[in-house]
């Protein structure tokens, strides 16, 4: 038996009978070779692809980066209303308003933050705070901040209160900060509106108004005879006003104003009420109220004999628990009053989604009428 070896030669393979085979990597090349003879690309399309696949990135890029910015702006803008908010709230509670400088202090304090987080924001891009530079209030013309409220409050009614904090996300024009702010300035970056024209979006304002934090309050003493005497907050201090007088001032809100009423020669604190809008009190007859009641020097009619007399009588020798009849008077114009502000509001209050019990007039004059029928019995001895 012969074995014939292949011939390369194609032609003398075929003489001889002898079928040959291509390997398949010699197919596979050929075919490849074909294929990139017939349909590869050019150096010029190659690079035009890579040119669209960099525009594609870039806009992907672009956009990606916008949208980073974007969430930036509105993260600031929402921690500016936090520290707007924190500083009202502190102006409230403490009772008092700080200079520019210290304002960050205030807001951290407000905010249980650390101080060193409000100068700079989280770009590390510094932030400014302004106080308006005619800032008024206080006992003068020319009282400016910082303002601490007194028992006086602001015998001038305050002007200019707005404060203003700047800051960015991106670095600040040099000339967008003035070096000395005086009102004019204050005032057109107060009126700025929200387009920053070239200063583009990143700058973020913040405005802080205070006036509407101040409640005027008028105290009338219409008595010829006697002093009319309050205080404010839980302090013992005690200010009058002469008879025939008249008291102006404006106060922070919910100041604590505390009435006090003359029990022949005795002062006793009558009712406190909580400051939450203007308003004005009378003094006459030795009593506080809302509204005028007899006139200038005008006696307590039927009603008020009646009181006078129940006052001067002698104190029954069997009453219990140190009652007597000035406690009985005191809760009883207690809880004429407090049923009277209950009735002026509209007798807010129901039984379902606003119970009474959580509306303060009602809660006051309930608790009034509650311990003046224990002082009434206690003053007969039952």
């Amino acid at each position: 038996m012969q074995c014939r070896t292949p011939i390369r030669n194609p032609e003398a393979n075929a003489e001889a009978g002898v079928k040959t085979r291509t390997p398949m990597l010699a197919v596979q090349g050929m075919q490849i070779c074909r294929k990139l003879g017939k349909g590869a690309y050019t150096l010029i399309e190659l690079v035009g692809v890579l040119a669209i696949i960099a525009i594609l990135g870039l806009i992907v890029t672009e956009n990606v980066l916008e949208k980073i910015k974007r969430q930036a702006r509105k993260t600031e803008g929402d921690n500016l209303a936090t520290m707007a908010d924190a500083m009202r709230r502190s102006v409230v509670r403490t009772k008092s308003i700080p200079g520019a400088g210290n304002m960050p202090a205030r807001i951290a304090e407000e905010l249980s933050l650390p101080v060193s987080k409000l100068p700079t924001t989280q770009f590390r891009q510094t932030r400014y705070f302004f106080m308006h530079p005619d800032f008024r209030v206080g006992t003068n013309l020319t009282s400016t901040l910082p303002y601490t409220q007194t028992v006086l409050g602001s015998m001038r009614e305050p002007t200019n209160c707005q404060a203003l904090i700047i800051s960015s996300v991106g670095p600040l024009e040099e000339d967008l900060i003035p070096a000395e702010m005086d009102g004019t300035t204050f005032m057109n970056l107060w009126n700025t509106s929200e387009d920053w024209d070239a200063l583009a979006r990143d700058v973020k304002l913040q405005r802080i108004e205070f006036r509407d934090l101040f409640h005027r309050v008028v105290l009338n003493n219409l008595d010829s005879n006697q002093n009319a005497p309050f205080s404010v907050g839980s302090t013992n201090t005690l200010t009058s006003i002469a008879p025939g007088g008249r008291f102006e001032t404006w106060f922070i809100d919910t100041t604590a104003l505390n009435l006090h009423m003359v029990v022949g020669t005795v002062v006793q604190l009558q009712t406190r009420e909580i400051i939450r809008e203007d308003v004005s009190y009378v003094f006459e007859n030795g009593r506080w109220a809302r509204y005028l009641g007899g006139g200038r020097g005008a006696g307590g009619g039927v009603f008020g004999s009646l009181v006078d007399a129940f006052l001067r009588s002698v104190l029954y020798s069997g009453s219990k628990f140190a009652a007597d009849q000035q406690s009985i008077v005191d809760e009883m114009y207690n809880y004429l009053w407090f049923v009277a502000l209950w009735a002026i509001d509209g007798f807010p209050g129901d039984g379902k989604s606003n119970p009474r019990p959580q509306i303060p007039e009602w809660r006051v004059g309930y608790d009034a009428a509650d311990r003046l029928a224990d002082f009434s019995q206690n003053l007969v001895g039952n």
